[in-house]
């Protein structure tokens, strides 16, 4: 079993990621189950996911890396007991911490999860300025990092936006991209991540 964590704030382009990632695990006859962490009562996207016709679990209430911590653990062992899934695609609320889940997931089950991060280039300047910290860390821990909204940023922001995720990461591959848009290499990209 494989456990992948996508990160990053809030309006990033987790959840369009997450459905590209998801096509290309079950196109190549794998079983995924999504875990879903949602900080209200009601999931947003949970239409959108189900719609795939994968697998899913939702977590309420709280962030996974804080106060849900246990029930992740108990969430991904049920999982693991009732469907042997080949991969457990969890997607962290954008509020999340990253490092403190795969902390958490590495001690319950020995399993290290990867990170895969996802920066949203359209408002980086924004995010970065006004909470640094919180952005760092969800994308300082990512084995990649995916420079979301490329399509709709301006040269120079991505430029900026590239310059301080090396800093932040240097080891993680960074690749910019569109979530909407199918000109990448998307099959490629996926397969670098599974390698990461």
């Amino acid at each position: 079993m494989t456990i992948l964590l996508l990160a990053g704030f809030l309006g990033s382009g987790k959840t369009s990621i997450l459905l590209r990632l998801a096509k290309f695990l079950t196109g190549g006859e794998a079983s995924a189950v999504i875990i879903e962490n949602e900080i209200g009562e009601i999931g947003v996207d949970t239409r959108l996911l189900e719609a795939t016709g994968l697998r899913m679990k939702e977590v309420f209430g709280g962030c996974i890396c804080c106060g849900s911590s246990g029930q992740l653990i108990d969430d991904i062992a049920s999982i693991r007991a009732e469907y042997e899934p080949d991969y457990i695609i969890i997607e962290a609320t954008g509020v999340a911490y990253p490092a403190a889940i795969r902390a958490e997931i590495e001690e319950a089950f020995g399993i290290r999860a990867r990170v895969l991060g996802i920066a949203d280039c359209k408002r980086w300047e924004r995010l970065w300025n006004a909470m640094p910290m919180l952005i760092g860390d969800q994308l300082g821990c990512a084995d990649m990092i995916l420079v979301n909204k490329c399509d709709t940023a301006s040269p120079e922001a991505r430029d900026d936006a590239l310059t301080v995720l090396k800093t932040i990461n240097p080891s993680a591959p960074l690749r910019p991209v569109s979530a909407t848009v199918d000109v990448y290499d998307w099959k490629g990209l996926w397969k670098e991540f599974l390698q990461c």
